[in-house]
C-alpha cells in the first residue's frame, strides 16, 4: 500500500510540474540544479543523470552547498502578483496574495468558489492545487494548477483535472488556460 501511495505521489508531482527537460551531464559525476524546478536536481553518475527531488516540496536545491534548504539563496521570484484581477466583468474577481514564495488566490461567484495554494518553483513559475466548489451541488473538483508570471501583476494560468479528481460540471478535456493582468 505504501508503495502504491509513493507511485501516485510521483505521478501527481509529474502531472503538476508538466515539465519535460532534456539534461546532459556537464561532467561524468556531479550534482546540478534543475533550472525548470529548483525543488529538484540532477545527480550524474558516470554520465547518466537521475532527476531527484528535495525531501520536502517546500525546499529548494542549493548549488553552493549541495543541499536542500527551506529558503532559496541563489534566486528569487521576479514579480509580485498580489492584487485583485477581473476574470469576468462584474461577475468574477480573483484575489491573489503572495507571501514570499507562497501564492494563494480565491475567486467567488454566485455559483462557484475557487481556491488556489501554490509555491514558486523558479523565478516565474508557481505550481499548486486549485479546488473548485459548486455551491448548488456541493461537488468539489481538485485541479493541478500552474501560474506563469509574465510581468508585475500579470500572469497566465493553466489547470488540469488532478489524478482521481471529480469532474463535476467541467467539460472535457477538463483543462483551462487564460492570462490576466491588473
Amino acid at each position: 500500500m505504501l508503495q502504491l501511495i509513493g507511485i501516485i505521489a510521483v505521478i501527481s508531482l509529474n502531472l503538476i510540474t508538466n515539465s519535460v527537460a532534456v539534461f546532459t551531464c556537464p561532467q561524468a559525476n556531479g550534482t546540478y540544479v534543475n533550472r525548470d524546478d529548483y525543488r529538484s536536481f540532477y545527480r550524474c553518475i558516470n554520465g547518466i543523470n537521475m532527476l531527484q527531488y528535495c525531501p520536502s516540496a517546500t525546499q529548494y536545491y542549493s548549488t553552493s552547498n549541495a543541499t536542500c534548504q527551506d529558503i532559496p539563496t541563489e534566486w528569487s521570484y521576479t514579480y509580485d502578483l498580489t492584487g485583485t484581477y477581473t476574470i469576468t466583468a462584474n461577475t468574477e474577481y480573483r484575489h491573489v496574495y503572495q507571501k514570499d514564495y507562497d501564492v494563494y488566490w480565491t475567486s467567488d461567484t454566485p455559483t462557484v468558489a475557487n481556491t488556489f495554494i501554490g509555491r514558486y518553483i523558479n523565478e516565474t513559475h508557481v505550481v499548486g492545487i486549485q479546488t473548485r466548489l459548486i455551491h448548488l451541488t456541493g461537488c468539489t473538483s481538485v485541479l493541478n494548477a500552474r501560474m506563469i508570471a509574465i510581468g508585475n501583476k500579470s500572469f497566465c494560468y493553466y489547470t488540469s483535472l488532478a489524478l482521481f479528481g471529480r469532474t463535476c460540471d467541467l467539460e472535457a478535456p477538463y483543462s483551462s488556460y487564460a492570462c490576466v493582468s491588473q
